[in-house]
């Protein structure tokens, strides 16, 4: 769904050396780099909370909400979010008349393939990526013909994916984001020191 071009990010395989190499270096806490080597590392095995319908709808909308299949396939955001599904980490809040989040999420994917079948007599996933586009941006307005409120739906599953995605090293290095690399900077400053500079700016 995105509009315009995107930057093209290195291999898949590249990017993954490039962030053990970062992960295995003294740039990171030991914390921060255990959380970052779970998720790296992490393999997700079909859970069963989505049905085999719902697991493939939801796989064709993580690429279309996030257009780049090498990094899609290798988190395998669909996986990861069924499993945070299962987990029930959940966002620590949902609309009033929302459905409980695993119970709207499946009720979206159905209605998502039910809306497609509706119009073009076809699966979600077997439609291009034109269509796919059009019916996703018809959910995001609260337009498209659904049984949950498509745009609480919509928005609960693209703030989900985008959360997964960003958070995965292997993005966060593709987009060159080093906040992760937290062993040195603020916790090197004391507080005297903090405030010595603040002193000698004036304020």
């Amino acid at each position: 769904m995105r509009d315009g071009r995107t930057r093209a990010f290195e291999p898949v395989p590249i990017l993954e050396a490039r962030t053990r190499a970062l992960l295995s270096s003294e740039a990171l806490t030991a914390p921060t780099r255990a959380a970052l080597q779970a998720r790296l590392d992490r393999r997700f095995e079909p859970g069963k909370l989505l049905s085999s319908a719902q697991r493939r709808t939801l796989q064709a909308a993580c690429l279309r909400l996030i257009p780049e299949p090498e990094l899609v396939a290798r988190i395998d955001l669909a996986g990861a979010f069924e499993a945070e599904l299962a987990e029930g980490s959940g966002r620590g809040w949902r609309y009033a008349e929302a459905l409980s989040d695993v119970a709207l999420h499946r009720a979206g994917l159905d209605a998502l393939d039910a809306v497609t079948q509706a119009q073009h007599s076809s699966a979600f996933a077997d439609l291009d990526s034109e269509r796919q586009d059009a019916i996703l941006r018809a959910a995001c307005a609260g337009e498209a013909p659904m049984d949950v409120a498509p745009e609480h739906w919509f928005e609960e599953l693209l703030t989900a994916v985008t959360e997964i995605y960003y958070a995965h090293p292997l993005v966060q290095v593709a987009i060159g984001y080093d906040g992760m690399a937290d062993a040195h900077g603020m916790q090197a400053v004391s507080l005297a020191e903090v405030a010595a500079q603040a002193d000698s700016l004036g304020r």
